[in-house]
């Protein structure tokens, strides 16, 4: 039994040499659920120490090899003193990694005077400007960013230095402003010719009984609008520069204004009614038959018989007044123009 005894004292320490080590290694249930089954009879460690997590690109840090394990994972200097006001963030996620994220988290903490972030290691330092807003970012149970392995520490006077330091150079410049490309400015006058077609396709679709006179306009609108829209896809010639694209457009505004009459000497602000008010008909019958006169902006059931219908355009207001009578089932059918 002595020599039983004697036998076991030396494997003792080696056994307890084995569970420190295990203890040290880290509990791979651990790390991707969170949680571990066996709880603290589990041998391995249950840790969100960044030098036991596995290899992942946000947890590589200087002097940490994940085929080379050292003894001892790389901890901060206990010389320097800790700051009051300061904490430290570990292992943010990319998605959290910008300033706006990082202060709408911890501001209700308390006032933020500096934020430092740091995306090479994912980590950042918050400053705040009492030490009670450092105790409560510190006690707080919530996930950081919804994410179980972020780490809020008490930061070190002089990660706190380098803060201050760097607030300036945090700051970004105002955006500059930069006018637009040749290419640009040519797509989007394109654009607006075409919209100018549709809209003028649209209206000799819409109306059946279109005049001659009328339809002849809107057709060569069109084939206006098209000529534009073709001598502006061509290709400039090699020696025009942007001076001349941009007077060619112009000159091609000033026709359009001038087609379109909006010269200040020709501009006036029509303010007579677009409204009709019609009598012995009903507002499905008004509906149907006068859309065929433009663009209808509001059609209004007074009482049982009299229907108020308002168009878009004074022009169409006055086609539809002038041949509103020529309609089929119309004939009983009283029409006058909405009062102010």
């Amino acid at each position: 039994q002595q020599q039983f005894q004697q036998l076991q004292q030396p494997q003792q320490p080696q056994q307890q040499h084995q569970q420190f080590q295990k203890k040290h290694k880290p509990c791979f249930e651990f790390l991707r659920k969170g949680t571990c089954q066996r709880g603290d009879t589990c041998n391995y460690a249950h840790t969100m120490d960044p030098a036991m997590l596995p290899n992942m690109p946000f947890m590589m840090q200087p002097g940490f090899f994940p085929m080379r394990p050292t003894t001892r994972p790389p901890q901060q200097s206990n010389d320097q003193p800790q700051s009051a006001t300061a904490i430290f963030i570990t292992n943010i996620p990319d998605d959290s990694m910008n300033d706006p994220t990082v202060r709408d988290f911890f501001g209700r903490f308390g006032q933020i005077t500096n934020v430092r972030l740091d995306p090479h290691r994912h980590t950042a330092v918050v400053d705040f400007s009492e030490t009670g807003a450092q105790t409560r970012a510190l006690g707080t149970t919530e996930a950081i960013f919804n994410n179980r392995f972020v780490r809020v520490h008490r930061a070190r006077q002089q990660q706190q230095q380098k803060n201050n330091e760097s607030a300036d150079e945090q700051q970004q410049p105002p955006p500059v402003w930069r006018p637009k490309s040749a290419a640009i400015k040519k797509a989007e006058l394109i654009e607006k010719y075409v919209e100018q077609q549709k809209d003028l396709m649209r209206k000799l679709t819409s109306i059946k009984d279109m005049p001659p006179a009328t339809r002849k306009i809107i057709m060569d609108s069109i084939n206006q609008i098209q000529t534009k829209i073709d001598d502006i896809r061509k290709p400039p010639q090699k020696e025009a520069d942007e001076k001349q694209v941009l007077q060619s457009k112009l000159k091609l505004l000033k026709e359009e204004a001038s087609r379109l009459g909006t010269h200040k000497q020709k501009m006036s602000l029509d303010k007579r009614p677009r409204g009709l008010v019609l009598r012995n008909t009903s507002e499905e019958v008004v509906t149907r038959e006068l859309a065929r006169f433009g663009e209808i902006e509001s059609v209004d059931q007074k009482e049982d018989s009299v229907v108020v219908v308002r168009f878009k355009a004074r022009w169409e207001a006055e086609n539809a007044m002038k041949q509103v009578s020529s309609l089929d089932g119309f004939d009983s059918v009283t029409v006058d123009w909405e009062g102010p």
